[in-house]
């Protein structure tokens, strides 16, 4: 994800409307955001978290000024998946004057798509989704990997197992080879456990298949054999004698 531009309004410190050019900002190259504590420059990161997600990463809900009921974002980025794509997502949000507690009021994503506004998403829950998979990162790993508030740096070196590579896959889109490789390994079980059900009813059929068994059932084939050759030889025996009686008379 590439930030373009944020424009916040009554976010923290930021009592009026305030725009941030990102493109203008990297136009040298690397760029820094600098000021002493309380100036905004964690609003600013606040500001981009709303967008996405509707939460800022220090869980708080205070967000809104303080002498403003109500605040707005607005966020543009660019993915570069299969080409360069361009969203803003934009939110609004109230105080509720009963008991303070801040809510969303509104919520769209809007994708560019040549020259032209199409609206992906005008429900908060709906452009949470739409964020998620756009960017491939949850709202979690979105903080872990980019946003890392304070103290929490260690939060993100101590994941392991399978936390961790959760976390990988969707940080490096991985999740489709590891749903491809599992689905694999899952059909080629199954071809197995049915080839040896297959196997085990074909045993239990077959009874008793001891060393025992088998030489038994070897004696019983040769005493066959022996059988049917004594047979055919006295057979043949008996029929030179008919012939010879009948050629004597």
């Amino acid at each position: 994800m590439k930030p373009v531009k944020l424009t916040l309004k009554g976010i923290n410190s930021f009592e009026k409307l305030q725009v941030i050019d990102f493109e203008a900002l990297t136009r040298q190259g690397v760029f820094g955001i600098f000021g002493p504590t309380g100036s905004g420059k964690s609003s600013i990161l606040d500001g981009i978290t709303l967008a996405l997600y509707g939460e800022v990463a220090r869980e708080s809900r205070n967000f809104i000024n303080v002498n403003m009921e109500q605040a707005s974002v607005e966020f543009t980025f660019l993915i570069r998946e299969g080409g360069v794509k361009r969203y803003q997502v934009s939110r609004s949000f109230r105080r509720d004057k009963k008991n303070g507690n801040v809510r969303t009021s509104s919520a769209k994503l809007i994708f560019f798509k040549d020259g032209e506004e199409e609206v992906l998403a005008e429900r908060a829950k709906e452009v949470n989704q739409l964020c998620y998979e756009i960017i491939g990162l949850s709202r979690e790993d979105f903080f872990r990997t980019v946003i890392l508030p304070q103290g929490r740096f260690f939060d993100f070196l101590k994941l392991e197992g399978v936390a961790r590579s959760r976390m990988l896959e969707r940080l490096f889109h991985l999740e489709k080879y590891g749903d491809e490789l599992s689905a694999k390994v899952n059909a080629r079980w199954l071809c197995l456990k049915d080839e040896y059900q297959t196997l085990a009813g074909y045993m239990d059929a077959q009874g008793d298949v001891s060393k025992e068994a088998i030489e038994t059932l070897k004696k019983e084939q040769e005493d066959v054999a022996e059988g049917a050759q004594t047979f055919g030889d006295k057979a043949s025996q008996a029929f030179g004698a008919v012939h010879e009686a009948i050629v004597a008379a």
